[in-house]
Protein backbone atom coordinates (compact mmCIF):
# COMPACT_ATOMS: atom_id res chain seq x y z
CA UNK A 1 0.00 0.00 0.00
CA UNK A 2 1.80 3.41 -0.89
CA UNK A 3 2.06 6.35 1.66
CA UNK A 4 -0.88 8.33 -0.12
CA UNK A 5 -3.31 5.07 -0.03
CA UNK A 6 -2.40 4.49 3.78
CA UNK A 7 -2.41 7.92 4.71
CA UNK A 8 -6.20 8.11 3.02
CA UNK A 9 -7.35 5.54 4.39
CA UNK A 10 -6.45 6.46 8.52
CA UNK A 11 -8.18 9.70 7.51
CA UNK A 12 -11.56 7.74 6.86
CA UNK A 13 -11.61 5.86 9.50
CA UNK A 14 -10.94 8.83 11.55
CA UNK A 15 -13.97 10.71 9.73
CA UNK A 16 -16.75 12.24 11.91
CA UNK A 17 -14.91 11.18 15.37
CA UNK A 18 -13.91 13.40 18.16
CA UNK A 19 -10.12 13.74 18.67
CA UNK A 20 -9.00 14.24 22.52
CA UNK A 21 -5.94 14.71 24.17
CA UNK A 22 -5.60 14.58 27.51
CA UNK A 23 -3.09 15.67 30.61
CA UNK A 24 -4.39 14.19 33.76
CA UNK A 25 -2.21 16.30 36.38
CA UNK A 26 -2.24 15.90 40.68
CA UNK A 27 -5.11 18.99 40.58
CA UNK A 28 -6.46 19.05 37.17
CA UNK A 29 -7.13 17.34 34.10
CA UNK A 30 -6.56 19.04 30.56
CA UNK A 31 -8.43 18.18 27.88
CA UNK A 32 -8.18 19.49 24.37
CA UNK A 33 -10.96 17.59 21.25
CA UNK A 34 -11.30 18.26 18.43
CA UNK A 35 -14.31 18.08 16.71
CA UNK A 36 -15.51 16.66 13.69
CA UNK A 37 -16.89 18.35 10.87
CA UNK A 38 -20.42 19.22 10.50
CA UNK A 39 -22.68 17.10 7.85
CA UNK A 40 -22.31 20.36 5.33
CA UNK A 41 -18.37 20.20 5.87
CA UNK A 42 -18.32 23.06 8.15
CA UNK A 43 -14.83 23.16 10.09
CA UNK A 44 -15.71 21.67 13.27
CA UNK A 45 -12.99 23.26 15.66
CA UNK A 46 -11.91 22.23 19.12
CA UNK A 47 -12.99 22.70 22.78
CA UNK A 48 -11.07 23.20 25.79
CA UNK A 49 -11.78 21.78 28.99
CA UNK A 50 -9.52 21.85 32.57
CA UNK A 51 -11.79 19.95 35.17
CA UNK A 52 -10.51 19.05 39.05
CA UNK A 53 -8.55 15.76 38.45
CA UNK A 54 -10.52 14.12 41.29
CA UNK A 55 -14.06 15.66 42.47
CA UNK A 56 -15.74 12.48 43.28
CA UNK A 57 -18.84 14.29 44.39
CA UNK A 58 -19.82 14.72 40.80
CA UNK A 59 -17.88 12.38 38.75
CA UNK A 60 -15.38 9.06 39.18
CA UNK A 61 -12.94 9.95 36.25
CA UNK A 62 -12.16 13.34 34.91
CA UNK A 63 -10.64 11.95 31.51
CA UNK A 64 -14.46 10.17 30.63
CA UNK A 65 -16.46 13.09 31.98
CA UNK A 66 -14.25 15.46 29.77
CA UNK A 67 -15.83 13.12 27.10
CA UNK A 68 -19.25 13.03 28.41
CA UNK A 69 -19.05 16.78 28.48
CA UNK A 70 -18.30 16.97 25.08
CA UNK A 71 -20.02 14.51 23.47
CA UNK A 72 -23.06 15.56 25.42
CA UNK A 73 -22.82 19.67 24.18
CA UNK A 74 -22.07 18.73 20.80
CA UNK A 75 -24.27 16.25 19.74
CA UNK A 76 -27.14 17.35 22.02
CA UNK A 77 -27.40 13.84 22.60
CA UNK A 78 -28.00 13.23 26.53
CA UNK A 79 -24.75 11.24 28.08
CA UNK A 80 -25.94 10.06 31.65
CA UNK A 81 -23.28 10.48 33.96
CA UNK A 82 -24.78 7.15 35.20
CA UNK A 83 -24.49 5.41 32.12
CA UNK A 84 -21.22 3.66 29.75
CA UNK A 85 -20.29 6.04 27.35
CA UNK A 86 -20.81 5.19 23.69
CA UNK A 87 -17.43 5.86 22.41
CA UNK A 88 -17.82 4.78 18.63
CA UNK A 89 -16.86 8.25 17.85
CA UNK A 90 -14.38 9.04 20.13
CA UNK A 91 -10.25 8.78 19.49
CA UNK A 92 -8.01 9.43 22.11
CA UNK A 93 -4.99 10.84 20.61
CA UNK A 94 -2.95 11.72 23.43
CA UNK A 95 -3.33 11.04 27.42
CA UNK A 96 -1.01 11.38 29.76
CA UNK A 97 -0.70 11.98 33.75
CA UNK A 98 2.05 14.67 34.49
CA UNK A 99 1.97 14.14 37.84
CA UNK A 100 3.65 10.87 37.65
CA UNK A 101 6.41 12.40 35.29
CA UNK A 102 7.56 15.09 37.26
CA UNK A 103 7.82 12.31 40.10
CA UNK A 104 10.03 11.15 38.23
CA UNK A 105 12.19 14.06 37.48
Amino acid sequence: MSAAAASSSADSSSAGKFRFSIDRGGTFTDVYAELPAAADGTPGGYRVLKLLSEDPANYADAPREAIRRVLESVTGIPHPIEKPLDTSRVEVEHCTQSSAQRAHM
